[in-house]
C-alpha cells in the first residue's frame, strides 16, 4: 500500500549520508507506524545501491592490496639477493 504523495526527496544531500552508512538510521518496513512512500522507496532503492557499489568497490580494492602484496614481496627478495 502507498500513499500518494508529491513530495521529492534530494538522495544527492550530503546532509543524508549517515542515513546510507549508519545501521541506526535503517528503516524497519515491519514496523506498524511504516507508511510507504515514494520517498521512503527511494531511499530505501538508494541504499540498496550504495551498498551494492561499496561491496564492490570494496571487494576490488583488496584484489589490488593483494597485488601491491605481491609487489612488496618481490622487492624485499630483491633486495635480499
Amino acid at each position: 500500500k502507498t500513499n500518494n504523495d508529491n513530495f521529492t526527496l534530494n538522495l544527492d544531500d550530503r546532509r543524508f549520508q549517515a542515513v546510507y552508512s549508519q545501521p541506526a538510521f535503517n528503516i524497519d518496513q515491519t514496523d506498524p507506524h511504516f507508511k510507504s512512500t515514494a520517498g521512503t522507496q527511494q531511499l530505501i532503492d538508494e541504499k540498496l545501491k550504495k551498498r551494492k557499489f561499496n561491496s564492490i568497490t570494496s571487494s576490488s580494492r583488496t584484489e589490488l592490496d593483494d597485488d601491491d602484496i605481491v609487489v612488496k614481496l618481490k622487492r624485499k627478495s630483491a633486495k635480499k639477493d
